[in-house]
């Protein structure tokens, strides 16, 4: 059984709803971030909340979504980190829009629009994308595109996707159970399903072809967790099916599976690493991971994870989960973080700022806090 401490669950309590998907970008958002979240303040005003942190391939741009105004409105930001501008567009009242990833062009967006909860007007729950230019002096959001509006499959709902190597289009939707649909020419293509949830999701090219990987249950009830590669509409599971598994982190390159379950003394958790192959999985390494640890970011070239979220930041390496501490500073109470792809560093949303920490040093440096308007 799936069974959390106390402490973890008050922890995970805003973190799982979306942690699945997030598509699997090795990065998590968060739906209900103010069940978890420390409240920052600036005197005696309330931080704005930053999820969904996404880093440009090219490292200029950052997207992310923030909420504020006591988690009733949020908006779409753009801040460039070679210019330090940014540049926002407000959602529709009770509306927030959770980021996914960049296309292949590096300028086009991703995101899914879903209810705060609050009251809502003027919008529609979906998947979107919408381009980034840069020919203003500051990064500008221009032309959202609806994606999952005129698809449809009998008695199934849209409420998340992504995108593959290809920019091909690949939709979760949800009825009696759940499943994986590629949209291509206004169909459904259906990949796979799952009987209970979808951990992490990832599509290689396979010479130029695209294996899916997905880690999701095996049953209904949740307690038996595996792994699956759909080649070429044939599913193979890879490994035996796990149980007591808390979470599932899948490098984005599909070569890693990392298996997260309560460790012996209760608190803190227990990892267990395994290296995939083309016919199976190699345990590789099972370590003991401090509980502080509540969001997992794989680094570009997967030889490091950050765990943040917590008080601290933490560095665990790849293959042997070797655990140490980023820095000293230990009341972090991050929103979310991202790698950078061509330096040793991460960018930190955390009390209404962004920061860039070094990751070797721990030396931080302030890039950049929201406007007053921003803060309640």
């Amino acid at each position: 059984m799936k069974v959390l401490s106390p402490l973890k669950v008050a922890l995970f309590s805003g973190v799982l709803l979306m942690l699945g998907f997030v598509i699997g970008l090795g990065y998590q958002s968060y739906q209900n971030a103010e069940q978890h979240q420390k409240p920052a303040s600036k005197g005696t005003a309330q931080a704005p909340t930053a999820r969904g942190l996404r880093i440009s391939p090219d490292d200029q741009l950052l997207a992310f979504t923030a909420i504020y105004q006591q988690f009733s409105q949020a908006s779409r930001f753009v801040f460039d980190l070679k210019k330090s501008d940014w540049s926002a567009v407000e959602t529709p009242a009770g509306w927030q829009d959770s980021m996914v990833q960049w296309g292949k062009d590096g300028r086009t967006l991703l995101y899914e629009r879903s209810k705060i909860p609050r009251i809502v007007i003027g919008a529609k729950a979906g998947l979107y994308s919408e381009k980034v230019l840069l020919n203003s002096d500051k990064p500008q959001w221009k032309s959202q595109t609806p994606l999952a509006q005129n698809l449809s499959e009998s008695g199934e709902k849209i409420y998340a996707g992504f995108w593959t190597p290809k920019d091909q289009l690949v939709v979760k939707t949800q009825h009696d159970d759940r499943s994986l649909f590629l949209a291509q020419n206004g169909k459904l293509t259906k990949i796979d399903h799952s009987p209970g949830t979808y951990y992490q999701n990832r599509a290689i090219d396979n010479g130029g072809k695209e294996d899916f990987y997905v880690v999701r249950d095996v049953d209904r009830a949740g307690e038996k967790v595996g792994l699956f590669r759909i080649r070429q509409h044939k599913s193979t599971q890879l490994g035996p099916n796990f149980s007591d598994v808390i979470w599932a982190y899948l490098s984005e390159n599909a070569n890693w599976l990392l298996l997260c379950s309560n460790a012996a003394n209760g608190q803190d958790w227990k990892w267990d690493l395994w290296k995939i192959e083309s016919n199976g999985l190699q345990k590789i390494k099972t370590a003991q991971i401090p509980a502080d640890v509540i969001a997992v970011y794989w680094s570009p070239d997967f030889k490091h994870i950050l765990g943040a979220v917590g008080n601290k930041l933490w560095l665990i390496d790849v293959p042997t989960l070797k655990v140490r501490q980023i820095g000293k500073r230990d009341d972090w109470h991050a929103d979310d973080a991202a790698w950078l792809n061509h330096q040793n560093a991460v960018i930190v949303a955390s009390a209404g700022k962004l920061w860039k920490v070094d990751v070797a040093s721990g030396e931080r440096q302030e890039l950049w806090e929201f406007p007053k308007k921003y803060w309640e």
